[in-house]
């Protein structure tokens, strides 16, 4: 049995030398997994569920116009799997399956709008629960706009070192955004 997920949030490591993307069930007990993902794919995921347009293409962008140039049919992404702390994924086409990695799959899936699905033993060894009665919502909302903004700051930083000046200026100005209006992901 599979269950639907979609994207929460991202934060940065303890040590900042990798970024965790937060996926959540759709329904029933609200169960999340934390993925730690590459730094790219990280800014790649900021940009799309904070709305961040850019000038040019983005990698996933380019593999959105090849898969539909090519008419093939991205259905969905399905982790199957989770052993020995690494999970497994793939892009599910409408003719065929395909393996990639778990960021990448998240990544493609935001892009083309397309489900995240995760197996039920996958959610059971990797997720956990939140007791809604354990932690307040004003809490909540606090904790994840201080990592939301901690992670957006990594990330420019990071598109700075890396000479991607137009994606730093972007993060920078969502960066300034959020700290004027208290706006989180």
């Amino acid at each position: 049995m599979k269950k639907e997920m979609k994207v929460i949030g991202l934060s940065e490591d303890s040590i900042g030398s990798a970024y965790n993307v937060i996926i959540t069930e759709t329904d029933g007990l609200m169960r999340k997994i934390p993925v730690v993902i590459r730094a790219s794919e990280a800014q790649q995921i900021a940009i799309r569920i904070n709305g961040i347009n850019t000038s040019s293409p983005l990698i996933y962008s380019l593999f959105k116009t090849f898969i539909e140039t090519y008419e093939k049919e991205l259905l969905e992404v399905l982790v199957y799997s989770f052993m020995e702390g690494k999970f497994y994924a793939q892009l599910i086409m409408k003719d065929e399956v395909i393996e990639c990695g778990i960021g990448d799959g998240i990544c493609l899936a935001l892009e083309m709008d397309k489900p995240i699905y995760v197996r039920e033993n996958v959610i059971d060894k990797a997720g956990f629960v939140i007791e809604v009665e354990e932690i307040s919502q004003e809490d909540v909302k606090k904790n994840e706009n201080a990592k939301t903004l901690s992670g957006l700051k990594s990330m420019m930083e990071n598109a700075i070192a890396e000479e991607q000046y137009e994606l730093a200026a972007n993060l920078r100005d969502r960066i300034r955004e959020m700290e004027e209006g208290g706006d989180k992901i």
